[in-house]
């Protein structure tokens, strides 16, 4: 199988396949521009590496729509690759305007609701497990 680097092209079906896997129906999708980013990244770790950007994008996305700016990590909304000298600025994201007690209000309410049980928590949130604990952890929740 060629590597993603070879396809683009599919890269935004693969993407809303992957989103849609891992939003559980809901229907998140991607800007324009976070399409395009998505493209233009070299993605050294082919499918895998996509799924792993969307998913911590959409641990990240407040809405519906996920953006490049905001979600997708510097490196992929940039356009680079790790190969190509991104280094390790493909792991960083950038702060969001929104508070983190704002962000760590509704995954507590969930938490307490469910009697701290995450796998609950996290349908209650209508996310996946690995979402909400990656929310928990970047959020300093145990």
């Amino acid at each position: 199988m060629p590597s993603l680097r070879e396809m683009r092209e599919d890269i935004p079906v693969l993407a809303r396949e992957i989103l849609r896997r891992i939003a559980g129906g809901d229907a998140i999708t991607l800007s324009p521009e976070a399409i395009a980013s998505l493209q233009a990244y070299a993605f050294p770790g082919n499918v895998r590496e996509l799924e792993n950007v969307l998913e911590r994008s959409l641990a990240l996305c407040a809405g519906d729509r996920i953006g490049p700016e905001e979600e997708l990590p510097t490196g992929v909304a940039g356009g680079a690759s790790r190969h190509a000298g991104a280094g390790r600025s493909c792991r960083v994201f950038r702060c969001r305007s929104i508070s983190i007690a704002s962000r760590r209000r509704p995954i507590l309410e969930a938490l307490e609701k469910t009697r701290f049980n995450r796998t609950a928590a996290a349908k209650l949130l209508g996310i996946t497990f690995r979402a909400l604990r990656y929310r928990m952890e970047r959020l300093g929740i145990n």
